[in-house]
């Protein structure tokens, strides 16, 4: 199932305009240290994570155990818990930030120019080539395919599939 574009470029369109509203009003800072645009996106990957798993089954904002410490996931896809001792842990964690690669299962790479009226989503090095922004070797050499955000979701939730078909997804 394709991603929404339409509502990831709302998304941003909303997180833009959040943004300059700031500046004018020189609240530019406060803006940053809050999660107001960074939530914006997490509501969009919630809304992609439900078409493909039942609502019940998303967590925002949840501290897991891990090596080599707990951290607060923005995201888990968890099944409902019973309320005895036995608990199922998230089977998927998504945060919406920078890491390093091979921690993850798929991540993707979201460069939006915002300078743009709507913002627009660049996924093309071909773009980046004409604007001079990379070399012609880099441009030949890289390719944004394993990082694009149309297929994110679908990598995920086909890996989840794969670990966890016997809970019962929809």
């Amino acid at each position: 199932m394709p991603v929404n574009m339409q509502l990831l470029l709302d998304k941003l369109q909303e997180m833009k305009d959040i943004y300059e509203g700031a500046i004018r009003n020189g609240e530019y800072t406060i803006l940053i240290r809050s999660k107001r645009l960074i939530n914006l996106l997490h509501e969009y990957v919630i809304e992609e994570l439900k078409n493909r798993v039942e609502l019940s089954w998303i967590v925002r904002d949840k501290t897991v155990y891990g090596f080599p410490k707990t951290k607060e996931q923005d995201i888990i896809v968890q099944p409902p818990q019973n309320g005895r001792n036995v608990s199922v842990g998230p089977i998927m964690a998504i945060n919406v930030r920078s890491d390093v690669p091979w921690k993850y299962e798929k991540v993707c790479l979201l460069i939006v120019d915002f300078e743009s009226d709507p913002p627009e989503v660049i996924d093309n090095m071909q773009i980046f080539l004409d604007e001079g922004l990379v070399s012609e070797k880099f441009a030949q050499l890289y390719t944004f395919e394993d990082l694009t955000m149309k297929d994110f979701f679908d990598e995920l939730y086909k890996v989840m599939m794969e670990r966890y078909y016997l809970l019962g997804f929809r």
